[in-house]
């Protein structure tokens, strides 16, 4: 009963299977949206990110920048970028104490006041552009958490070395078969939710244990078993223009490989220890 029921094919011949139907959720009005850019020594990638920022439905959208440990002066550019953009969006500007994109994400989402929670990686690897997708399809209720997935479209010249993709498309499968979900790409930086599912989130971290430095696992994980309902996004991915990535491959994979390994006796086996 605990083993053959996770094996792929065999778990098919169940005789018990469960379905989770919900309504769909109404929206009353626009909700409004917080963006939070978490940025490491990305200085040269702000104002463009300001520039680049598209309409929404919605004319409440606050932009919460999270500045972290940075040597390039990003947070003296925070500091410049605020007065000057102040009049298009509502911008917060925050330094974390901690280490960490998901320590960073965790910042910004406690301060945010928006309805809707989304993240946007200041490398504009993807695009500012493409936030409405994200925002129009939960608004529409196709979903209640809101994946980017980069590995449909062909991406830009070096926006992903061949072992990265190669991982990439490894974690999409193995999170699809821990969850039991399709999560067509695992480790992209930018999802949204509604804020107050997030609660329900940092509700759920609190019993399932703080273990994931970046928060790509960790959303995916607390959606997955809080029943949301999780769609894919495809987007464009690009090749960054300024600075150097902050991902160490082989140490943050192997990091990765662990996760998923707890992952799977966590959530596909219900083992505690």
């Amino acid at each position: 009963n605990a083993i053959l029921p996770v094996l792929p094919g065999i778990r098919r011949l169940a005789l018990t299977w469960v379905v989770v139907v919900r309504a769909l959720p109404t929206v009353a009005g626009t909700p409004s949206l917080s963006i939070v850019i978490p940025a490491r020594n990305e200085r040269g990638n702000l104002e463009s990110a300001l520039v680049r920022m598209p309409k929404f439905a919605t004319h409440k959208v606050e932009i919460i920048f999270v500045e972290g440990n940075s040597t390039d002066n990003t947070w003296e550019e925070i500091q410049r970028l605020v007065p000057l953009y102040n009049d298009r969006f509502r911008i917060v500007a925050l330094q974390q104490t901690g280490r960490g994109k998901n320590d960073a994400v965790r910042l910004g989402f406690s301060q945010a006041t928006g309805d809707l929670l989304t993240i946007l990686d200041a490398d504009l690897t993807m695009p500012p552009e493409l936030l409405p997708r994200f925002y129009d399809a939960w608004c529409a209720g196709h979903g209640e958490f809101i994946n980017g997935n980069r590995l449909v479209y062909p991406m830009e010249g070096q926006a992903m070395r061949s072992l990265n993709l190669l991982g990439n498309r490894f974690f999409a499968k193995a999170l699809s078969y821990v969850l039991g979900i399709r999560v067509g790409d695992s480790l992209c930086g930018t999802k949204l939710l509604a804020r107050r599912d997030y609660a329900r989130l940092v509700e759920w971290r609190k019993r399932f244990g703080d273990f994931d430095p970046f928060g790509d696992f960790e959303l995916l994980f607390a959606s997955s078993e809080l029943a949301l309902g999780v769609i894919d996004i495809p987007i464009r991915y690009l090749a960054r223009t300024y600075g150097e990535t902050n991902i160490s491959r082989f140490r943050d994979g192997w990091l990765l490989l662990r996760m998923t390994v707890y992952g799977f006796f966590r959530l596909r086996l219900g083992r505690t220890s």
